[in-house]
């Protein structure tokens, strides 16, 4: 991993590509619809979508991309009028600040 970390073009610890429809969930709450629904499903549905950081480490065994661990923003859903929450951090994290700090 280390290799991995200090030869790639962009640094990471991930062995493997994640696939885009994992990326694209992830990352749901700020990628436009149109997006989501070209490469997640057709339909929009926001009930797929994991509601807390604890649905998404369970809902997939892929590692968590950076930004979960260095910007707050993906937390927050610009989609809410359609039915996607917020993401929620785990009950012992104030917000999603206090997530990213204690990481």
């Amino acid at each position: 991993l280390d290799f991995t970390f200090e030869h790639s073009r962009q640094p990471h610890h991930i062995t493997e590509m994640i696939s885009d429809i994992t990326y694209y969930v992830y990352l749901a709450r700020r990628t436009p619809i149109t997006t989501l629904k070209r490469v997640v499903r057709a339909h929009f549905e926001p009930k797929e979508y994991p509601v807390s950081m604890r649905r998404m480490f369970l809902w997939t065994p892929d590692e968590c991309i950076p930004e979960f661990y260095t910007d707050a923003s993906v937390f927050d859903s610009h989609h809410r009028a359609l039915g996607l929450p917020d993401l929620q951090v785990p009950s012992w994290c104030e917000s999603p600040q206090h997530f990213i700090q204690w990481h």
